[in-house]
Formats: structure tokens, C-alpha cells, sequence
């Protein structure tokens, strides 16, 4: 049996430009599942399903949910700055050079974490653990060498 035989004779076409939205549009009006992506020269160099769509609009909320959660850790961490800022100020002078490191990591984290990807994430959910650790024994034991090092 030849391809021939068995082939699909419908297809539509969408230039390699076109967004997401625009290639789905597409698909209804053609009612097709596929899309022959073509350069602007018309020449196939792709070809795009709705499985492909279906993945994009996951990978989308994955990231809108992945900034959501970093919207709401940079606030958090905000907050247990300035409440480590304040206990810092009664505290003696090995741990307010404790927390000139960890705030020097703090801020890292937060610079990283507003390009909203995994790894920064993880950096930012790893500074705020070590921010509640070192508040945790700040606030338990003042003069004690116990902080992030």
C-alpha cells in the first residue's frame, strides 16, 4: 500500500509568524488537526497539532502559576526582611555580618526570581527557608552564632 492511498488530500497551511491563537483559529475554520507551518517563502518547515497547542496552553499556565507563586514569595520575603531588619538592630555585631550574607543572598534570589523560571523559583523558595531559619534563631537566642553562614 502506497502513502498515497491512505493520505490526508485536506490540509491547511500557517506561516511560522502566526501565534498560537491565530494557528487554533485556523484549524477550526479548516477543520483539520493539523497546521503545515511554512516559512515566508511558502515552504514547509514545520508542522504543528492540536496535541502541540494543547502542550502550549499547559506550558502557559504552568508559568503564569509558576510567577503567581513568585509574586507571592518576593512578598513574603519582604516581609521577613524587614521583621530581620528590625531584630538585627538589637542584636550584637557577628550577626548583623550574618545577615549582610544572607541579604546579599536574599537579593540574588530576588533578582533571579523575576525572570519567573524553575530554577529561580527554587532559589527563591531556598532564601526564604534560610530567611525563616535565620529569624527562627535571631529571635530565640540574640547573641548566639546560630544564623545562615
Amino acid at each position: 500500500m502506497n502513502v498515497a492511498d491512505v493520505m490526508s488530500r485536506r490540509f491547511a497551511t500557517c506561516p511560522i509568524s502566526a501565534t498560537i491563537e491565530e494557528a487554533h483559529q485556523l484549524m477550526q475554520e479548516n477543520a483539520v488537526r493539523r497546521l503545515v507551518v511554512v516559512d515566508p517563502d511558502g515552504r514547509a518547515c514545520g508542522l504543528l497539532s492540536l496535541d502541540d497547542i494543547a502542550h502550549a496552553s499547559a506550558d502557559a499556565a504552568a508559568v503564569t502559576d509558576l510567577r503567581a507563586f513568585i509574586e507571592s514569595s518576593l512578598a513574603a520575603l519582604a516581609a521577613l526582611r524587614a521583621e530581620i531588619r528590625s531584630d538585627v538592630e538589637i542584636a550584637g555585631e557577628a550577626v548583623v555580618e550574618r545577615w549582610r550574607r544572607l541579604e546579599a543572598r536574599l537579593e540574588t534570589a530576588e533578582t533571579a526570581a523575576r525572570d519567573a523560571r524553575r530554577e529561580a523559583a527554587r532559589q527563591l523558595a531556598d532564601a526564604i527557608r534560610s530567611a525563616v531559619h535565620f529569624r527562627r534563631h535571631l529571635r530565640s537566642d540574640p547573641g548566639s552564632d546560630a544564623g545562615p553562614r
